[in-house]
């Protein structure tokens, strides 16, 4: 009842959103329209399906996101000659003069290579179910029509056969021919084929604008915590992450551009 309850709440403040969107942008006329304006003017034939759609857009998008700007942002912390390239990557190509937008995106291979590869070291760890629609032969194995199948993506991404060094974070796999090889089907962090994620494009975009603006106009440092006293973890199977605080100073050279924000 509790989850029900949470489910209403959301589609309640969700539809909230949508009506105020609705009612401040309702005079049109423009000739270039951003996707939500698509889809809520689609939403007038198929109010349930159209609604779905946005809400998917909304929630999966923004916790997939965070999640993995997280994740990249630990591994960059504790590989700071990681975190110096993707920054000189950046003020080769943008400079200090002005914030990097999404036009730049395209000059940062490295910084793409950090997503990627952090994607690779085990964010992704099993690819979402399918079904076998006929009988069919995986891998030597009879599998019949109906059967549920899973994906490893973890293990993929982690085959010493196919990677070189696969424990190791290094964004360079991702600007060399390491990626391709194997028949370009190795890296599958957003699944593959016509099921693969049809928010990957614009997701990759995204956590890139992120990322790459917390590289280029803060200077990071690790809160160093004394670990002595705490609990000895008894059972190997449940050690927990380690826990990454971070603080963020404004980078010196950007202090002009920053203070006009």
């Amino acid at each position: 009842m509790q989850e029900i309850k949470i489910h209403k709440k959301r589609d309640a403040f969700i539809q909230a959103l949508l009506d105020t969107y609705q009612n401040n942008n309702s005079s049109g006329g423009e000739t270039s329209r951003p996707i939500i304006d698509v889809l809520l003017n689609l939403q007038e034939s198929e109010p349930g399906f159209y609604t779905g759609i946005i809400q998917a857009m909304l929630i999966a998008g923004t916790h997939t996101t965070v999640i993995t700007l997280d994740s990249v942002v630990s591994q960059l912390i504790v590989h700071p000659e990681a975190f110096k390239k993707a920054r000189d990557e950046i003020n080769n190509q943008v400079g200090d003069s002005r914030l990097l937008n999404d036009a730049d995106l395209a000059k940062l291979a490295y910084l793409h290579g950090a997503i990627s590869e952090t994607l690779r070291l085990g964010l992704v760890k099993v690819l979402p179910a399918h079904e076998s629609s006929e009988d069919c032969m995986v891998g030597g194995y009879h599998i019949l029509k109906g059967t549920q199948l899973l994906v490893n993506a973890w293990a993929v991404h982690s085959d010493p056969e196919l990677w070189i060094e696969p424990d190791r974070f290094k964004p360079e796999r991702f600007l060399q021919s390491e990626v391709q090889e194997k028949g370009g089907c190795k890296f599958i962090p957003s699944g593959l084929g016509r099921r693969v994620c049809p928010g990957e494009g614009i997701g990759m975009r995204v956590m890139a604008l992120y990322l790459g603006t917390l590289i280029q106009c803060f200077d990071w440092e690790e809160v160093k915590e004394d670990h002595s006293q705490a609990p000895v973890k008894t059972n190997p199977k449940m050690a927990k992450k380690r826990l990454v605080k971070i603080i963020f100073r404004p980078h010196e050279a950007l202090a002009k551009v920053l203070a006009q924000l």
